[in-house]
């Protein structure tokens, strides 16, 4: 565990753990987006790890859906990208009298994301040889405080049981038509605590407008505008919640990556009104959506002011 705040260095510590994953690889045949992404891998990771502290921070238990995107490859093996986002039980957080230093965490579920870089190498017909370096962070966007988050990077050794695609892959020919653009209408929910000497909790709900232009089925280029009513404003500030005291409004651009049904969500905005300089003037947002059918989806996101986060965002919405 490595400490990116002076007063959370009691913390450090060396941390060990295994992973047991189970992943496959789609080929071109019957996804085509597949194909625009040189046979990526998706898989389910179960994470367990000794943080390194028993009685401070425990151990965690994640489960992490994943994606490794190919880079390169040679005869016998090939170097990925993986990124995967999921949940996590912390068996130590934050306690007011049982555990008091432990002031990175304050609730025992947290999302989890894990970054890694990857080289998987063919030993045997059956056997990959796999080895790595990345980084997973554990946060809980302010659902409950404190929430300073845990980042553990971690070097990766193992085994995998069966046969990769490997060497190099042709270059996708992705079919490209005239630029197209279609609406997408959205409502989001939040909940948070705030506070710094007693937490209390605090619900946030907004809704966005966005454009969205495209000429192939893997990338989409989006714009658009976000209201939302963030009633710690009011908290902070003594204020009434009135919408005025509460509303922030924003211009957003950001990018989306088409992955079969699942859809990798990459924005960045700029705040045009909110009532108070507590917040950054411009905010970065990543996370997952599913499309359900052809128009309506679900996601869960993380909204940060640069390293801070501000609160994980669930998200409803369609596409016109």
């Amino acid at each position: 565990m490595a400490s990116h705040h002076d007063y959370i260095q009691h913390l450090d510590a060396h941390t060990y753990g295994m992973e047991f994953r189970y992943s496959r690889i789609y080929t071109g045949e019957r996804n085509s987006w597949a194909k625009d992404l040189r046979l990526p891998r998706r898989g389910l990771a179960l994470l367990l790890l000794d943080q390194g502290q028993p009685d401070l921070t425990g151990y965690s238990i994640a489960c992490i859906p994943h994606t490794e995107f190919r880079i390169f490859g040679i005869r016998t093996g090939s170097f990925w990208f993986r990124m995967g986002t999921g949940i996590a039980w912390l068996t130590r957080r934050y306690d007011a009298e049982s555990n008091r230093k432990q002031i990175a965490i304050g609730a025992h579920i947290n999302p989890v994301m894990q970054f890694s870089f990857l080289w998987h190498q063919q030993i045997s017909p059956a056997v990959e040889l796999d080895l790595g370096i990345g980084l997973t962070h554990f946060s809980n966007g302010n659902f409950n405080l404190p929430n300073l988050g845990i980042n553990m990077p971690n070097l990766h050794a193992g085994f995998t049981l069966g046969k990769g695609e490997h060497g190099r892959q042709p270059k996708p020919v992705i079919s490209q038509t005239k630029w197209q653009w279609d609406a997408d209408v959205a409502l989001h929910w939040a909940t948070k605590e705030e506070g710094l000497v007693s937490f209390q909790r605090y619900q946030v709900g907004g809704l966005s407008f966005k454009a969205q232009l495209h000429r192939n089925r893997l990338s989409r280029f989006l714009a658009g505008i976000e209201f939302f009513k963030d009633n710690t404003y009011a908290s902070r500030n003594g204020n009434k919640r009135s919408l005025g005291s509460t509303l922030e409004f924003a211009f957003t651009v950001g990018h989306r990556l088409m992955i079969g049904r699942w859809i990798l969500l990459k924005e960045i905005g700029i705040y045009a009104y909110k009532p108070d300089t507590i917040k950054d003037g411009w905010y970065q947002r990543i996370g997952m959506q599913y499309l359900f059918r052809n128009n309506l989806y679900a996601g869960v996101s993380l909204k940060t002011h640069q390293s801070i986060s501000d609160y994980v965002q669930f998200t409803f919405g369609v596409f016109l």
